[in-house]
């Protein structure tokens, strides 16, 4: 059994990785083995690499992958993810996330040019955003939505209703 700096360092490391694409496919996969642990136990590394390559996951991912399940590792995903984000941390690379109401892809051009070509770029949707955007960068969250607009409605209501 291999540790999830290892895991990661491996994926980061492999000369045909792409880094948005890994950090995509972590996420997914770390998701997965939360909410679905007994499948992931259950399952043939030869099975899920099946699956991944029929939902158009990157070779080199298939692969890595492949041999974490090999090991039984796939509990491990979700830790394999946060040393993959430190490793783009420690070299350097901005990671970004960005959150809207739903896919946007002006939001990923707009970010790329704001943080540069070198920042790694993750779109998530959250539909219960309703409007707008929240920004996670290494160092700042930014939110700018219309639910940030209405929770703070809320809480200024709420103040001046304990005031009176």
């Amino acid at each position: 059994m291999l540790d999830s700096t290892t895991y990661a360092s491996m994926l980061f490391l492999s000369p045909k990785n792409d880094h948005h694409e890994a950090v995509q496919w972590l996420d997914t996969l770390a998701r997965l083995s939360q909410t679905k642990k007994q499948l992931l136990k259950n399952i043939a590394s030869t099975e899920l690499s099946k699956l991944l390559q029929s939902s158009s996951c990157p070779t080199h991912i298939v692969e890595w992958i492949h041999m974490v399940a090999k090991n039984r590792d796939l509990s491990l995903l979700p830790r394999i993810n946060a040393s993959y984000r430190r490793l783009l941390m420690q070299s350097g690379i901005d990671l970004i996330e960005a959150t809207t109401p739903k896919e946007n892809p002006v939001v990923n051009a707009s970010l790329r040019r704001a943080f540069g070509a070198e920042a790694v770029i993750v779109h998530h949707t959250d539909p219960g955003l309703m409007a707008g955007i929240r920004i996670t960068t290494p160092t700042h969250s930014y939110e700018y939505s219309v639910q940030s607009q209405l929770d703070q409605l809320r809480a200024i209501i709420a103040d001046e209703e304990r005031t009176m």
